[in-house]
């Protein structure tokens, strides 16, 4: 989110968010978003991204930047011991041998 103070000819006009890489490339980009007495909000899908780059439309311009939300995917864990109870269970079947009443 950007904020703007509405009394300041040296603001910003506009914000754009820029995600990069651990090679410094560019992943992904918000559109401009013009800044008004509100808050505005903006977001994007990035996957990759080491740091985030917020740029103003001016040199030395400001803005206000509230509740800037990151979300990292959970990682996913493995369940190593269902496998491999799964093959003794099916080893274990296969190798049963139903004996026979005497």
């Amino acid at each position: 989110m950007a904020w703007i103070a509405p009394n300041y000819w040296y603001n910003a006009n506009s914000v754009q968010i820029f995600g990069y890489d651990d090679h410094d490339h560019l992943v992904g980009e918000t559109t401009p978003v013009t800044l008004s007495k509100n808050f505005e909000t903006t977001g994007a899908l990035m996957f990759g991204v080491r740091y985030l780059e917020i740029r103003a439309d001016r040199q030395f311009g400001w803005f206000g930047v509230d509740n800037l939300i990151v979300h990292t995917p959970p990682a996913t864990v493995p369940v190593p011991g269902a496998f491999w109870l799964m093959a003794t269970a099916a080893t274990g079947l296969a190798c049963s041998k139903k004996r026979k009443p005497a």
